[in-house]
């Protein structure tokens, strides 16, 4: 009863075939998430998180330099 004619080639029982044909459906009638899948909005968490990530490695680098030096007096 599982059907082999998928595009991934995965095979769904019946019940599951319908199970996300439900789901989509549901999925299509969301006029919010589909606003928002054609036009995402700007991430600014981003830049900020790409932001204090480099003055974490910057500060592990300068911590690391000074003590190498430290230990090597």
């Amino acid at each position: 009863m599982e059907d082999r004619n998928d595009p991934d080639d995965v095979a769904l029982a019946s019940h599951e075939r319908l199970t996300l044909l439900l789901i989509e459906a549901e999925l299509r009638q969301d006029r919010h998430l589909a606003r928002h899948m054609r036009h995402p909005g700007p991430r600014p968490w981003l830049s900020l998180s790409v932001a204090a990530l480099t003055c974490a490695s910057l500060l592990l680098l300068v911590t690391g330099i000074l003590a190498t030096y430290l230990v090597a007096l």
